[in-house]
């Protein structure tokens, strides 16, 4: 199963259509591991997830498989402070422990926009898993009535996390955090129903910050500043409800250059 069926969750419009093709996407490409290798994840494109428009059967499974996170983003806060504890990371323990009752992703189907275990009449509800081809965690992600509801982790192939979010009713609805295969942050932003709010900070895999901005409605909204991988400032641009209406760029010596001479970022 190659990672690039586990791009990050959708900002804006069009949340819950994406949430559906995730779960096509998870259960499709799980059906090809067996011959097929890991590749690795096309590095984000710089315009940040507010540019992107964007799964019961009679479970028989002990206390061991119940959410610890699900039912915590189920209380419908609507501030960020709020909705960023709904989404708090598993432990190593609770990791371990869940991944042991959690069912094979092989195991499930997907069927009119919902996911079932083989054989079932009933959507899924519990954890389901995928391996890596070394036997470590691919991703660990929760089902209620058959869609994405609570805590969902990926990890990369030497085991090191790689993305961590959490879902209400299979859309985006908390926190998220994603990782450079370095192990230093790469993005962090809250959701809020599919909808990014508040801000959204990106870093440069050697650490450095990248990007940092606010969403308001799914928008950029005020002043967004991004800086060269060398901690010199590249820009700051200026958004009134997802429009520019100013910007001044910085080349990686500090120096101001006009918008012509734009950096690549």
């Amino acid at each position: 199963m190659t990672d690039t069926s586990f791009r990050f969750a959708p900002w804006g419009e069009g949340v819950v259509a994406w949430s559906l093709m995730r779960t096509l996407i998870l259960l499709s490409t799980a059906l090809l591991i067996v011959g097929c290798g890991e590749k690795s994840s096309s590095e984000d494109q710089e315009t940040g997830p507010d540019s992107r428009k964007s799964s019961s059967a009679k479970t028989k499974r002990s206390t061991a498989a119940t959410n610890p996170v699900a039912s915590a983003g189920e209380k419908g806060e609507t501030d960020t402070v709020s909705i960023s504890k709904t989404s708090r990371s598993l432990s190593d323990a609770e990791v371990e422990r869940l991944a042991d009752a959690a069912v094979e992703s092989l195991s499930l189907q997907e069927r009119d926009g919902r996911v079932y275990q083989s054989g079932e009449s009933r959507p899924y509800s519990g954890w389901a898993k995928r391996r890596q081809e070394s036997g470590g965690l691919a991703y660990l992600g929760h089902y209620k009535d058959g869609k994405f509801d609570g805590s969902y982790t990926e990890w990369h192939p030497d085991g090191k996390k790689k993305r961590e979010e959490s879902y209400k009713n299979g859309i985006p609805h908390g926190s998220f955090t994603e990782w450079h295969k370095s192990g230093e942050k790469k993005l962090t932003y809250i959701s809020e129903n599919g909808i990014t709010v508040g801000t959204v900070t990106w870093w440069h895999e050697n650490g450095q910050k990248r990007l940092e901005y606010t969403s308001k409605g799914g928008k950029k909204d005020g002043l967004s500043t991004e800086w060269h991988d060398n901690g010199q400032k590249s820009a700051e641009v200026n958004f009134e409800d997802g429009n520019q209406v100013s910007a001044t760029y910085w080349n990686r010596d500090g120096e101001e250059i006009p918008a012509s001479q734009e950096p690549v970022r």
